[in-house]
């Protein structure tokens, strides 16, 4: 038999339109094949060998479907971490058009555009991957840029709107606010015979909140009042930004912890060009848990090895209160040392930055309790005499913030770990040491902020003995509140208002890296 022939009889060719990207996966031993075609569009084919129809030769290509079926996404998107918030509906679009429908009732089901009134309209052309947990199917997409044309914004109501001439469309800075722009999004699917189905969820009927009743009378089900199923919106990780050409990678790892497992992704960050690494636990439904667990173990070391709970409870062995696992130890993090004599940061800024409103955090611990005094942890400029602000030692064993006018002290200079910062909301300059607030008084500061020095004062001459770590540089006065709910927490890089932002997790070389996507590099 002719070699020709063999290789027809094992290749199953699928001409029904352009395709370009693929992936190929298998769920609970049965093998599904995905592409992507020439419109965004995706379609999978699943191959069914317990189909029995029709006269079945013995190779595999047989049992794939005659055509490939287009995956149907679902017509919400909710941010993972942000789901409280409620999830953005896509607008209703008719079909052979762009005409958004104030009103779907009045369109019959096939009169609806299935593409750009859900979140398939929201897929960048780009490779995309596709994972199996054996229960259900997760296709990971490229989000699209904000100035495509299938974009959609932000509406004040809380919907979306790829209407640009709506007067309710949410702006930020003076441009309207896209639902996505290059992040990465995630649905999840299950297996019917031959059929994905977006995955369904439990929902209250009236509100169509998952979690917020419209009244005391609103009910849980897996329809809303009209019928309609309410699907699991599309997640959007948003902290996983600035994405092209589908340049990101994810699997799911097993941890020590029994029924623990965790999401593992690897992103290019276009605007950095650097690759971000993202570890996140498998939540309880199988989704993405960004806060984590608490876990709780024996309050007696003996026994710690032996007790993990999820739940506080008593301890099995000694019968006291469990107590929650510390995690402020054995991080694979670094901070940098300073040695008081030669080495410091500088950070250059493209643009001399004046703002009304700013906000400086940083990990500190002196080498000794008396440093010289002027000795500088931080500088918003590298020029003696201009309108900078400057985080120094006083000489007499204190931390104080200077500026065009006067100190203000921080608290005692100790030998330990300690967390500065300073808040200015353009009348009121506050000082916080460990999360407590130290000092509030109005000032009229005109800052500059040009070249910062970390380690180093204005002149660069009295150079800071000792170790600092997770320097924070804000556009806006930070709460109380939230600069000491997140001095233990590591950022993402992409919170609103973070100007730079170094951990110093380099440990080596002589470059620290901003984790924004301003790339303020430091030398």
């Amino acid at each position: 038999m002719p070699v020709s022939s063999i290789a027809e009889k094992l290749k199953k060719t699928y001409a029904d339109r352009s395709y370009k990207h693929t992936e190929m996966i298998t769920h609970k031993g049965t093998p599904i094949a995905f592409a992507m075609d020439d419109r965004r569009r995706l379609f999978y084919a699943v191959l069914d060998l317990n189909d029995t129809e029709g006269n079945k030769e013995e190779f595999d290509v047989a049992y794939w479907p005659e055509n490939p079926s287009e995956l149907q996404f679902p017509n919400e998107i909710e941010q993972v971490g942000f789901s409280i918030t409620g999830a953005t509906r896509m607008p209703v679009v008719k079909l052979d058009t762009r005409q958004e429908v104030a009103d779907p009732t009045t369109l019959f089901p096939e009169e609806v555009d299935p593409f750009l009134s859900s979140t398939a309209r929201l897929t960048a052309d780009a490779p995309f991957k596709v994972f199996s947990d054996n229960q259900h199917i997760f296709v990971f997409r490229q989000a699209i840029a904000n100035n495509h044309l299938d974009t959609v914004y932000k509406l004040s109501s809380g919907g979306a709107s790829g209407d640009l001439t709506r007067s309710d469309l949410q702006q930020s800075n003076g441009n309207n606010v896209p639902v996505v722009d290059s992040t990465l999004l995630c649905d999840r699917f299950v297996l019917s015979g031959k059929r994905l189905q977006p995955n369904r969820e439990v929902r209250y009927q009236r509100s169509r909140h998952k979690t917020n009743p419209a009244s005391q009378t609103d009910s849980l089900g897996s329809k809303d009042m009209e019928g309609n199923p309410f699907f699991e919106p599309t997640q959007e990780l948003a902290f996983i930004r600035n994405l092209n050409n589908g340049g990101f990678t994810v699997l799911q790892l097993p941890t020590q912890v029994q029924g623990i497992k965790r999401w593992q992704f690897f992103a290019h960050n276009s605007a950095t060009e650097r690759i971000d690494a993202f570890n996140v636990e498998v939540a309880e439904d199988g989704l993405f848990n960004i806060q984590g667990t608490q876990l709780y173990t024996s309050p007696d070391p003996l026994y710690r090895n032996a007790v993990l709970e999820r739940e506080p409870g008593s301890d099995p062995f000694t019968g006291a209160a469990l107590i929650p696992v510390s995690q402020s130890s054995n991080h694979a993090e670094t901070a940098l040392a300073f040695d008081g004599a030669t080495n410091y940061v500088e950070v250059s800024l493209a643009q001399p930055w004046q703002p009304t409103k700013f906000t400086v955090e940083a990990w500190v611990r002196a080498a000794q309790e008396n440093l010289p005094q002027g000795t500088g942890l931080f500088s918003s400029s590298n020029t003696e005499g201009t309108n900078s602000i400057q985080i120094e030692t006083d000489g007499s064993g204190n931390y104080q913030v200077n500026f065009q006018g006067g100190n203000l002290t921080i608290g005692k200079t100790l030998s330990e770990w300690q967390y500065l910062a300073i808040a200015y909301d353009g009348k009121t300059l506050k000082g916080f040491l460990d999360g407590t607030e130290v000092f509030s008084q109005d000032q009229d500061l005109s800052s500059q902020f040009t070249h910062f020095r970390i380690g180093a004062n204005r002149g660069g001459n009295q150079l800071f003995e000792g170790k600092i770590d997770e320097v924070r540089v804000w556009d806006f006065d930070r709460t109380g509140y939230d600069i000491t709910s997140q001095r233990f927490l590591r950022l993402i890089g992409n919170e609103a208002g973070l100007v730079g932002y170094w951990r110093f997790d380099e440990g080596t070389g002589s470059t620290v890296f901003d984790q924004t996507d301003n790339r303020v590099v430091g030398k």
